[in-house]
């Protein structure tokens, strides 16, 4: 034993227990007698580096004691350390005679003790057995934990099987991971046992003895990426086909062999994994063959929670990420760091069996009425429970995360492919990722039961039936993305979220070009984008002329801007939607002028009435898009994924902000776009003044230009509709499907103009009517009436998963405002003529006041005619005698 004389044990009433950081401490809860901390890193001079710091502070006061055992071949953690006390023990002397004298020593020592423990990694080639460590460790925490000592051990990251691992991650009681990364160290708690305090697990910064959490999900993402944890993904301890295929490869790459047998060998096992695990669909396995090598599928493999295909959503994400990587060394430092996990197709199948689930989906599948299963197969997969093996790898890849904020997304097999979109029919859903171990755990796995259910919801099967795909294999894999953002007190948003289309199918000004695409663009989360969730609005950008906006400019343009702001609400643990005033005044946002200016109209206001306003601040991204290069770098990503796609692309991406305006982009998700014609067709003049006119509007008309011969008018009166109940605004919207549904009496749909208050979709009723994209479908053009309520201003679907549904069945958008001059719409026209509902649906007589359906041609023999060009945002409707 060398340093001194022994110190007096301190007792455990006045121990001053700490890590070596007073504020780090307080993370932690503090630091207790009886803890036994381990520190995992990827090199022992970094356990050293933080020991040190800790062994000097605890002995400048001299009642404290610390014993320090060495036994590892590394070099000494602590020496010149004045103060500590070394005890030299020889692990070749054997196991047992190693654990006698180290218990002796504790024993002898008394209560109160702080003993540091070399590396134990070392001790598993001393001994021939990574399971002996284990046994070592399993024997002596629990010895100190009866002795109020603090002990602080080190394990090596990826260098033991789960035969040692296991064994010290239960028996600890702080667990610590310690990364470097770009000459700063950071440490994460893994595992602090029967305390908790805000923020424990989140990655810090640790520097001179303080540490600060890391904020941002991109700085994050790269330190904790840049250590891989092998263990997480493949379960090398039990090499089946799969884990074996991947271990193989692996040791293929090590060769590095440059001959020509070498090459065939590498090319042979890259595309054997790219059919295993990545996709079947020729054309996407000609596009991932084109950009994924070896190394990028076997990183793959530790990210993969299980076995079987990631799915199409996984596949986009990843291909999009390699393709702007690939062709382009802009985004080398233009993309933030991407680390999701994947929960690939198997796991799903596996749930389905062990949970009961499997008979109900079959015969859901199988059902002449395959919508009477659904409800039962949803409860049966949220009742069910996942297997041990599957929760501890969602346990480990929750400790990988820490306390960042997760998204779970659907994955499934047939989603995001060249054919199906499935935009929106699918869940996802946010984990604020809060809290201890088990309520994470609690909170994910509930996460990933929703999703799953959402394969069995009605819009998910009727989309699915729609496109003659329920005999196809539709199985739900998932992505577990860390939601891009940052800490802003006690919520968690990216200053921006985004969808944007490389060609633009709908425009609303001829100086707009539509192979320039377009942007839909929020402040927050992007759940408010591709949502028409309530009566909010979002900044469309033309991407070749982003000044234009379709609500015009000025005050028009301002009435219209973002008001509410989707954020995650870590203390609640879910997603709020927050007034956009109250938060800026709440906390501190970088580069707030890029999103927000202070609006004329605004402080006039308050200055002619007195008021005292927070802030006089209304969302716009002029800043961003004047004095930035944003619109250049999403227009490059755009073009350089539709290049290589050879298809227009549909991108969802956030981005989060310095101070000094800097920013990456976070890639979400990227799909083909599908698209029903690239060019408007050469329409005829306009109709000169028709004589039975009743609507005209100048815009917003969206979608390609046509004229078309009307069969069918469906017009719900605003008066009417917004005096019913809730209740029955919904039956009005089943009844609206009932009305599209197919008709087998008709070789084709009938051309049907759908014309109502509000917005066609919205979840809420008030808003708007509440029908399914699927009810609604088989419709010609949808006209929305701006007169719910003098609140409602206009906001089209461009960029929503609402949107999407349109361009796939090539529907025709409109919306009329009768507040302006320019807008005729003739209801008392309509309405006098004969309603047609009972008799194309009887038994719905209590309805005909509030559904005025009109068909086409009249008894007369007129037709009603559409002629909309939408690049002059024009669009006339008018009756036609047979004489034409």
């Amino acid at each position: 034993m060398t340093g001194g004389g022994p110190k007096k044990a301190v007792t455990k009433s006045n121990a001053p227990l700490f890590t070596g950081s007073v504020n780090f401490d307080a993370c932690l809860g503090g630091v207790r007698p009886g803890d036994t901390v381990v520190w995992q890193v990827d090199d022992v001079a970094h356990y050293s580096a933080l020991i040190r710091h800790f062994a000097c502070q605890a002995a400048r006061d001299p009642a404290v004691r610390i014993i320090y055992f060495r036994f590892a071949e590394h070099p000494p953690l602590l020496e010149g350390c004045d103060g500590v006390e070394t005890v030299d023990i020889n692990p070749h002397l054997g196991f047992e005679s190693f654990i006698d004298r180290m218990l002796h020593t504790i024993q002898d020592a008394g209560k109160g003790v702080y003993y540091l423990f070399d590396s134990i990694s070392p001790l598993a080639a001393d001994w021939y057995s990574d399971q002996m460590v284990g046994n070592f460790f399993m024997i002596v925490c629990p010895y100190l934990h009866g002795r109020d000592s603090v002990a602080h051990f080190s394990i090596l990251r990826n260098r033991h099987s789960p035969y040692a691992l296991d064994p010290v991650m239960d028996t600890a009681r702080v667990v610590l991971d310690v990364y470097r990364h770009e000459d700063a160290l950071y440490v994460q708690p893994h595992k602090v046992e029967g305390r908790h305090a805000p923020r424990m697990y989140t990655l810090h910064r640790w520097e001179d003895g303080r540490v600060s959490p890391v904020n941002d999900s991109h700085t994050v993402a790269m330190v904790l990426n840049a250590a891989r944890r092998e263990s997480l993904g493949l379960a090398r301890h039990h090499l089946g086909v799969w884990s074996r295929t991947f271990v193989e490869a692996e040791a293929l790459l090590k060769e590095a062999g440059n001959d020509d047998s070498y090459r065939a060998r590498v090319e042979a096992m890259r595309w054997r994994i790219l059919r295993m695990a990545v996709s079947r669909d020729e054309r996407m396995l000609r596009l991932a063959g084109k950009y994924f090598t070896l190394g990028d599928l076997v990183y793959l493999g530790t990210r993969m929670l299980g076995t079987g295909l990631i799915g199409g959503k996984a596949v986009d994400l990843l291909l999009a990420r390699n393709i702007l990587l690939h062709e382009d060394p802009h985004w080398a430092g233009g993309l933030e760091m991407h680390d999701s996990f994947f929960i690939p197709s198997d796991v799903f199948y596996t749930y389905l069996v062990q949970s009961g689930c499997w008979p109900v989906r079959r015969r859901l599948l199988h059902a002449e009425n395959f919508l009477d299963h659904a409800a039962e197969a949803r409860e049966k997969i949220i009742a069910g429970a996942f297997p041990p093996h599957i929760l501890k790898r969602f346990s480990d890849m929750l400790d990988y995360f820490g306390q960042s904020p997760v998204v779970v997304r659907s994955s499934s097999l047939l989603e995001d492919s060249f054919g199906n979109a499935f935009s929106g029919k699918y869940e996802s859903v946010f984990c604020a990722n809060q809290g201890n171990r088990a309520n994470r755990l609690a909170e994910f796995t509930q996460a990933v039961k929703q999703v799953y259910a959402s394969a069995m919801s009605r819009e998910a099967i009727e989309y699915r039936a729609e496109h003659g795909l329920l005999e196809s294999d539709e199985q739900m894999a998932l992505v577990v993305q860390r939601v891009c953002g940052a800490h802003h007190g006690p919520w968690y948003f990216p200053q921006i979220a985004a969808v944007a289309f490389s060609f633009n199918p709908y425009v609303w000004s001829e100086d707009i070009n539509p192979r320039a695409g377009v942007l839909r663009l929020v402040f927050g989360l992007g759940t408010r984008a591709v949502d028409r969730a309530d009566g909010d609005h979002t900044r469309l950008v033309a991407l070749n002329a982003p000044e234009l906006r379709p609500e015009g400019r000025g005050a028009a343009a301002a009435a219209v801007s973002q008001q509410k702001v989707d954020v995650l609400d870590l203390a609640g643990g879910g997603m709020v939607s927050m007034d956009f005033h109250r938060l800026i005044t709440q906390v501190e946002v970088p580069s707030l002028p890029l999103f927000a200016a202070d609006d004329p109209a605004l402080i006039r206001y308050a200055r002619e009435r007195g008021v005292n306003l927070p802030t006089a601040m209304r969302i716009n991204f002029d800043g961003l898009l004047n004095r930035t290069d944003f619109i250049r770098d999403v227009r490059l990503m755009l073009d350089t994924l539709q290049a290589a796609y050879d298809h227009p692309v549909d991108v969802e991406f956030a981005a989060n902000f310095d101070n000094e305006g800097r920013y990456r982009i976070a890639l979400l998700q990227c799909r083909p776009l599908r698209v029903k014609g690239v060019d408007n067709p050469v329409l005829p003049p306009p109709p000169d003044a028709p004589n039975d006119l009743f609507l005209h509007a100048r815009g917003p008309v969206i979608g390609r230009s046509r004229l078309v011969s009307i069969d069918r008018i469906i017009y719900v009166p605003a008066r009417v509709y917004s005096a019913l109940s809730v209740q029955e605004q919904y039956a009005v919207a089943r009844t609206i499907g009932r009305l599209n549904r197919e008709d087998p009496e008709r070789a084709t749909p009938p051309q049907t103009l759908l014309i109502g208050p509000g917005r066609w979709g919205s979840t809420i009723p008030a808003l708007g009517v509440p029908v399914s994209f699927s009810e609604i479908s088989r419709v010609s053009a949808l006209c929305e009436l701006l007169e719910m309520h003098d609140g409602l201003m206009p906001e089209v679907s461009l960029g929503t998963h609402f949107f999407n549904d349109l361009v796939e069945v090539d529907m025709l958008y409109l919306a009329l405002d009768p507040a302006r001059k320019e807008t005729l719409f003739d209801a008392a026209r309509l309405l006098a003529l004969p309603n047609q509902l009972t008799s194309l649906l009887p038994g719905s007589e209590q309805q005909a006041e509030v559904l005025h359906v009109v068909e086409l041609p009249l008894e007369d023999g007129a037709r009603a005619s559409l002629w909309a060009d939408t690049m002059k945002q024009q669009v006339y409707c008018h009756f036609t005698s047979v004489n034409g």
